[in-house]
């Protein structure tokens, strides 16, 4: 006779038992994942599209590769993107302020050409890179690239990469801060 038997019965013990099996089995499921989450970029059915792109002279980078902000809003406009990449056309980036924005006076629109797209509104740079970019002069020329694209067909993560002028440049012209 056991311990759970002295406690509860023969009839308890047994209950007892497979409700703590039970409590067992369904902890194990709750802490598995997912097997296809859509946001997972691990996930096999991602895709990777590299650019073709050259880095204009002078220009530096400006922190660490980012994702654009509000790419799930332009599917159209990243469709035609990874179009291009596909191939293997480059798609060139380019930034521009928007302080009358509702939302961030600090925005910074990003758009995109290739050969068949000029100029589509794509996305925006995150909030504390755009941040990092308000304390430098307007008319301190910026510039981006799109080293590479990540879609599962559905959801697209755009890379973004901010260019700004060399800082011996910066200087001679009044624009470091």
């Amino acid at each position: 006779m056991g311990l759970l038997d002295l406690l509860f019965g023969k009839k308890g013990a047994k209950h007892f038992r497979q409700a703590s099996k039970a409590t067992k089995a369904m902890t194990a499921k709750s802490n598995r994942k997912p097997l296809n989450r859509v946001d997972d970029p691990k996930d096999k059915t991602w895709s990777s599209y590299p650019n073709v792109v050259s880095r204009p002279e002078g220009m530096v980078r400006l922190g660490a590769t980012c994702e654009v902000a509000g790419t799930f809003l332009r599917t159209d406009a990243v469709n035609a993107a990874i179009s291009a990449m596909r191939r293997g056309e480059a798609v060139e980036a380019e930034l521009f302020r928007e302080p009358d924005n509702p939302h961030d006076k600090n925005a910074i629109q990003v758009y995109i050409s290739t050969k068949f797209l000029d100029g589509e509104l794509i996305g925006y740079l995150p909030r504390d890179q755009a941040l990092a970019l308000s304390k430098y002069p307007e008319e301190m020329p910026l510039s981006c690239e799109i080293p590479s694209i990540k879609s599962n067909g559905e959801v697209h993560y755009v890379k973004l990469v901010v260019l700004i002028p060399a800082k011996h440049e910066r200087t001679q012209r009044g624009w470091e801060i």
